[in-house]
């Protein structure tokens, strides 16, 4: 695999190469292929990806800003323990704002 994304310097911005990179074993089937295309095919992936992890971060952000007023109320009423439990699991993926809002009932904020 590491040889593959060797391979793929150069033809790859180095934020796809670490997506890849970041896969694991499980993405070395994607990289062997990604080598046999041609650079116009590589373009398109690469920003195709770069594209979605934007959309990613764009989201993780809103969720953010949605979370900090809800937070700052969980932690008046059950405080910053719970709140770290909560943002721990935030990060996780294991919760969404809008659940600990209405498991606190908290009216989130638009």
């Amino acid at each position: 695999m590491q040889a593959n994304l060797s391979r793929l310097t150069g033809r790859l911005s180095p934020s796809t190469l670490d997506y890849l990179r970041d896969q694991g074993a499980a993405g070395a089937g994607l990289i062997a292929t990604l080598v046999e295309q041609p650079d116009a095919k590589l373009a398109e992936f690469d920003r195709l990806t770069q594209r979605h992890s934007k959309q990613a971060t764009d989201a993780w952000g809103e969720q953010l800003t949605l979370a900090a007023p809800v937070l700052r109320e969980v932690r008046q009423k059950a405080g910053q323990g719970v709140v770290d439990e909560l943002a721990t699991r935030l990060v996780a993926g294991t919760t969404t704002v809008a659940e600990i809002a209405a498991q606190y009932g908290i009216r989130p904020r638009p």
